[in-house]
């Protein structure tokens, strides 16, 4: 229950970040997939990613296992596919720029909103903002 619990606050807390990680590996834009896959991909990729304690093999295996119970296991192969390239190399996506887009760095990286990461920076400047 307590696993449960942090997967979803996880989830939840860092779904912008999640989605810049997994956008390159998609041919699918992430905002456009299903709600349901689109939530598996987000938690096994935050076990990795993230939270760190969990294989990422069980990660994987748990989301094809929960994806082939949507729509009759339809996307059970994208969720593999997208999956084990993105657990190969999440750790080299880029990240916007923070010399030349702060803004989007910090919203992506720490998964705030962007307007108000805009507001933080105005309020505060740069450095206190980050």
């Amino acid at each position: 229950q307590g696993l449960a619990t942090r997967l979803v606050y996880a989830t939840l807390a860092w779904h912008a970040y999640l989605d810049h990680l997994l956008a390159p590996f998609s041919r699918r834009p992430v905002a456009s997939l299903d709600v349901p896959i689109r939530t598996l991909l987000r938690m096994a990729l935050v076990q990795v990613a993230v939270l760190t304690r969990i294989p990422a093999f069980a990660a994987v295996t748990t989301a094809v296992e929960l994806a082939k119970s949507y729509r009759g296991g339809s996307a059970s192969g994208f969720v593999n596919a997208v999956l084990r390239k993105v657990i190969a190399a999440w750790a080299e996506v880029p990240l916007p720029s923070r010399d030349t887009a702060l803004a989007e760095h910090l919203a992506v990286r720490w998964s705030h909103p962007r307007w108000l990461v805009d507001l933080w920076i105005e309020q505060f400047g740069a450095d206190d903002a980050e």
